[in-house]
């Protein structure tokens, strides 16, 4: 009986930590519900700013078409729901989503101008 629950413990432990990131992101929505205006201002300034990079960095020398479509799709509806004033929470997660996927093409795109 004692080492299921140990087993049990250990289970709930490492099943917490696999979600932080949903937790820590959901965490942010609630406690800043009221900047919300602002923060999506900042979310149109700074997914706009790397997806405009991600983009010109797929057309530097041959055009790359998924690149280029994949970044300004995720630029665009990422402002276009802080435009049409969805929720905080619908346009924080399409930020972090719009950030990550740029985030990644940009450093592909670096490491092969090398």
């Amino acid at each position: 009986m004692n080492t299921q629950a140990i087993h049990t413990s250990s289970l709930q432990r490492k099943k917490s930590i696999t979600i932080l990131p949903i937790k820590w992101v959901n965490d942010f929505i609630e406690k800043e519900k009221t900047n919300g205006l602002g923060i999506t201002l900042a979310y149109i300034m700074i997914g706009t700013g790397v997806g405009s990079i991600t983009a010109a960095l797929s057309v530097h020398n041959t055009v790359n078409l998924f690149i280029l479509m994949t970044s300004v799709s995720l630029a665009m509806a990422t402002n276009a729901a802080v435009i049409s004033q969805q929720s905080f929470k619908f346009t924080t997660w399409m930020f972090v989503i719009s950030m990550k996927i740029n985030a990644i093409l940009l450093i592909y795109q670096i490491a092969n101008l090398f």
